[in-house]
């Protein structure tokens, strides 16, 4: 899956302890919304299924972008 890092932009002012989403299925976003346990703690958007787009059966836990665009690994 292909992703553009730049996606994300326009979402509204990341607040502390929050997280941005997006959709890249149905480009959904949502911005500010509470971290997991499996947030990177560098990580300020994940780009993964939204509850629409997966219907429950998609367990990826997403791709997640540090503030410049780059790809965090999960085990970072």
């Amino acid at each position: 899956m292909r992703h553009e890092p730049l996606e994300w932009a326009g979402f509204q002012t990341l607040r502390h302890g929050r997280i941005h989403i997006f959709c890249p299925t149905c480009h959904r976003r949502l911005s500010n919304a509470p971290r997991t346990e499996f947030d990177p703690p560098k990580a300020v958007l994940v780009h993964v299924w939204c509850e629409r787009c997966s219907a429950g059966c998609k367990t990826d836990l997403g791709d997640y972008f540090d503030k410049h665009g780059k790809v965090i690994l999960c085990d970072e």
